[in-house]
This record gives C-alpha cells, structure tokens and sequence, in this order.
C-alpha cells in the first residue's frame, strides 16, 4: 500500500523567558507532559550514535518503547528527534524548538511520519489532538500553573509497563547452571545491566537502569539498546515484578510479548546454583511447536551457561588478596 509523508506543526504563545520554556521542552521531562508518556536519555550512546532518548509511551492497552536519536545541526533552542527503532529510518521525527515570542517565548512541536494514504485523515486528527494537549501542558508548566515534571516515571505509565497478562496459568522452560562463586557475587553479577550487554555484545550495544524507577525492589526497569543488522536500534525494557535480595527476581517484558524471566539463586556446596525460568501465557505458543519450545530451552540455558563464564572469568582475574 502506498504510503505518503506527513507534517503537523502547533505553535503557542507562552508567558515565559525562551531561555526557561527550552530548558524543559529539550530534557526528557518534557515528555512526561504527552498523555500516558516518560523519556529518558541514554547515558552512553553506541559508538556511531548520536544522542539517544528512549520515549516509553502507552495507546490503549499497549506499551512500547520508541528509540529516538537526535539530528544533525540545528538552530539555537531546536532540535529533531528521528526514530530508529523502525524501518526506514526516522521515517517518524518530532521537532521541538522555542523563538522569543510577542510575550515571551514561542514554541512548536512538530511531528512528520509516513502514513497510508486512508489513513492520513485519522492520523491528523489524532496528533492535532495530542500536540495540543502536550502545549497545554508545557504552557501550564512554564507559566507555573502546573507542577514542573519530575524525574520520576509518571505513576500512569509505571502501572501500564508492569500490568500483568490476563492468563488463568503460564508455560514455562527452564535452564540451571552450578557457578563457581559465592552466592553474593553471582547476584551483584546477575544483577549488573553490563552483565546483560556481555551475554549478546553482538546485539547489546549498552544496557542500564531506567531512570526515575526505584532502585532494587519491585518496580525497577532495565533497559537494553539493541543494535541490528538492517540500521534499527531497539530498545528491550524489563520491570522488576518480584523481588526478594539474593534469592529470587521475576522480570517481564514492557510491551507485548510480556514474557518473564525467573531468577533463582540457592547456596550450593561449590557455589551458587542459579535456576532461569522462561514464562508466558498459556496458549500464547500452539501445541505442536516442540521446536519453538526447544530453542527457548537452549537460549534459557545458553544464558545460563553465559553467567556462569562471565562470573567465573571475573574471579579468575580479580587478584589475590
């Protein structure tokens, strides 16, 4: 089906410095004020990258995490986020910028996609609709007639990434491996977003902590920024649904499939025996994919087995004391 590119612009007018109106609308809080939206930038973007926010953002039931990377040169107090998480490659980008203004300061948001052409008439109405709502916000914010947005996930998109599926009972597959380290360390190791990028560096080009979600306890988020073949970057985003210090974690997916991923850790007498469980809906696979459940087994035990190399390298190296 055809498609055709698109652009929408708003403006407002705002009673407020320009130098006050871009110090939010170019951080990451200024995302929190699109409904059901949180940003937050990458600390150390893949070698080759530019800037990189990560926008968790929710329609209806959905949860999803776009990758926005930013443009080249810009004008003072603009700049253009392209999305790199699908092909082709910023075929979506949002453009933010504040001039000084009659009162003060004008802003504008502006969003170019590529749609159907059927589609066109619908997906105008729906960001006319939300730019709007955003300006008011922002308006609100600058003009101190709202809050100034936090750092911390706002609580409507915190209760959307870790909704739980509605399944009566899960399938699962399972992989242990015994580790040659104290229980503690395999934990601190396990634990660590960096042990993540080491287990696929392939794919992981880096790895950490959501910001503004809790620390260690449930409700965490992690994130992975994935680097593939055909130019995207992804991002994989887990919440910590359960939590219980060096005995157990259960992780899910945000957005679907909202797999989980059980974390047992037990005392052994030559180590630390950790167990990693692969959970997901009943039903979700069809019966007779034997063949898909194998080659979860593998991946769960190849994890597994990851841990346990990396854990053991680190100590073999670590010096004497």
């Amino acid at each position: 089906m055809r498609e055709s590119t698109v652009r929408l612009e708003r403006l407002r007018a705002l009673d407020a410095a320009p130098d006050r109106v871009w110090s939010l609308l170019s951080s990451p809080a200024a995302w929190s004020l699109r409904p059901g939206c949180f940003a937050f930038d990458v600390p150390e973007p893949p070698a080759g990258t530019g800037r990189l926010r990560c926008v968790l953002g929710t329609i209806g039931e959905v949860t999803s995490c776009e990758v926005l990377e930013a443009g080249g040169p810009t004008p003072a107090r603009a700049v253009c986020w392209r999305r790199r998480d699908r092909l082709p490659a910023g075929h979506r980008a949002y453009t933010l910028s504040v001039r000084p203004g009659p009162r003060g300061a004008t802003a504008c948001i502006g969003i170019r996609d590529k749609v159907t052409r059927g589609s066109r008439a619908g997906w105008t109405t729906r960001w006319e609709t939300e730019l709007g709502i955003w300006l008011d916000a922002l308006q609100a914010a600058v003009e101190g007639r709202r809050p100034w947005p936090g750092a911390d996930m706002p609580q409507d998109v915190s209760q959307a990434c870790s909704a739980r599926p509605a399944a009566a009972a899960y399938d699962s597959v399972s992989a242990e491996v015994l580790v040659g380290a104290p229980l503690g360390v395999v934990w601190e190791a396990v634990w660590s977003p960096e042990t993540s990028r080491s287990l696929n560096p392939a794919l992981v080009a880096c790895a950490g902590r959501v910001p503004g979600t809790p620390q260690r306890q449930a409700g965490e988020m992690r994130y992975r920024i994935c680097r593939h073949a055909d130019g995207r970057l992804t991002a994989d985003v887990h919440v910590v649904s359960e939590f219980a210090h060096q005995q157990s974690a259960l992780t899910q997916r945000v957005g679907p499939p909202r797999t989980q991923v059980l974390h047992l850790f037990a005392r052994a007498a030559a180590g630390t025996r950790l167990t990693l469980t692969l959970r997901w809906p009943a039903g979700t696979l069809r019966e007779d994919s034997q063949d898909v459940r194998r080659s979860l087994t593998e991946l769960m035990q190849q994890n597994a087995n990851g841990y346990r190399a990396i854990i053991e390298a680190s100590a073999a190296a670590a010096p004497a004391r």
